[in-house]
């Protein structure tokens, strides 16, 4: 059957990038890493959910690296991440890597609270939390 007649393209998942996700863990891939603008040591990760309905959805994590409390949350992050922390010598070396994120919607924003590794179950005494 010759489908070119029934615009089937209309039908493809609807995803907008900033779409607010109900909460729960979505594997996301890193998209990007920037440096705060406001003249302070925050780390902006932008990641996109891998699969499912919400494929292509963002979502943001935020890290103090002024703070031992938030370079150790990013190390950890890293180290789920698959990244050697020695030789880890910028943070755009992660984009591309996988992580499990459980996923909340704060003030507008799809923002990731906790992590573990890449299709792993989050276990509360060994994962990591940025709250």
């Amino acid at each position: 059957m010759q489908l070119n007649n029934y615009n089937l393209s209309q039908y493809k998942p609807y995803v907008m990038i900033n779409y607010p996700l109900p909460k729960g863990k979505y594997t996301c891939i890193l998209q990007e890493t920037e440096k705060s603008t406001k003249n302070d040591e925050s780390l902006h990760l932008v990641w996109e959910v891998k699969g499912g309905p919400y494929v292509g959805c963002r979502v943001h994590s935020w890290f103090n690296m002024e703070t031992d409390g938030g370079r150790k949350a990013f190390a950890l992050l890293a180290a789920y991440m698959g990244a050697d922390l020695d030789s880890l010598k910028d943070s755009d070396e992660l984009v591309g890597r996988e992580c499990t994120l459980t996923v909340e919607n704060k003030n507008g924003w799809n923002q990731g609270t906790r992590f573990s590794p890449a299709n792993s179950e989050l276990i509360d005494e060994e994962d990591l939390s940025i709250e």
